[in-house]
């Protein structure tokens, strides 16, 4: 089991609390069936990551317990990342960035596996000064945390809310997340499953995005009204089926009462037909 970290000195990562629950909103419908993708951000004033945004792309395979997309996903989302930055040049305004990755543990807790472990290293030399973050999620649990450190696998922090945002810096991940669009209208839905847009949901919402996460849950809740309503139809089939049954059962019973007072008769027969026998053989010897 993980355990959260004590806190350190240096000032920690923001993850906004809205990307987590649109990525467990998105998540929960897979079940037991891990899922990965990758966070956008940027390096705030002191140098700490601000997690804003992020998405999850097809992938390759998906168990109970490993989940792998391609690795051309980071060179698409780092292309989209420089488009934003050159769209929005102001130097004063922080460049975005692939700032982590973030992956599912169904109903397993919060942790890095060893195989996350190898997957984290191999994300973090892609950046130039190793500043990269892994966020583990438990949909089926509610659970939630961020890993700073590949070599402490077992510590992390709870997620919190990222500072607020200039106009600027907003615009620049519209920028980002109008890439992101392009990408999913020209490759489709089931090549970029879902973009999560964080804090800035409402506005994208107004801009005519999809609501990904909000149109998973909503899917899962229909197939579970689709099944409660199958099950409904089977039990009242079953019921149908009962009632016949148990017209039978209650003659079966009422055929034992009888055949217990037809063997109650016999016996009694049996014993006058043994006391007769008896009185006869007095009655002859």
């Amino acid at each position: 089991m993980g355990r959260k970290a004590k806190k350190l000195a240096d000032k920690l990562p923001g993850v906004s609390r809205n990307l987590v629950e649109q990525a467990i909103d998105f998540t929960s419908p897979r079940g037991r069936l891990e899922m990965g993708g990758l966070l956008i951000g940027h390096l705030d004033s002191d140098g700490a990551i601000q997690v804003v945004t992020g998405f999850f792309p097809k992938q390759l395979e998906a168990t109970a317990g490993y989940c792998e997309f391609s690795g051309s996903w980071v060179a698409m989302a780092a292309a989209a990342c420089l488009y934003a930055n050159q769209a929005c040049s102001d130097p004063i305004i922080p460049e975005l960035r692939i700032v982590g990755w973030i992956h599912t543990h169904p109903n397993l807790g919060l942790f890095l596996s060893s195989i996350d472990v190898a997957t984290y290293k191999s994300l973090k030399l892609m950046t130039p000064d190793s500043k990269f973050i892994a966020v583990v999620i438990d949909p089926l649990r509610d659970e939630q945390g961020i890993f700073l450190d590949e070599n402490s696998p077992n510590e992390y922090f709870s997620t919190s809310a990222v500072p607020e945002m200039s106009q600027q810096l907003r615009q620049k991940y519209h920028c980002f997340l109008d890439r992101m669009q392009e990408i999913k209208i020209s490759k489709g839905s089931d090549e970029l499953c879902a973009i999560l847009p964080g804090d800035l949901r409402i506005e994208r919402l107004l801009m005519g995005d999809t609501d990904d996460s909000r149109t998973a849950s909503r899917a899962a809740i229909q197939k579970m009204k689709g099944a409660i309503w199958t099950l409904e139809e089977e039990i009242k089939t079953l019921k149908q089926k009962i009632k016949p049954l148990e017209g039978l059962n209650r003659e079966i019973i009422s055929m034992k009462k009888d055949s217990m007072i037809i063997q109650q008769h016999l016996l009694d027969l049996k014993s006058k037909t043994s006391q007769r026998n008896s009185l006869l053989q007095k009655l002859f010897s």
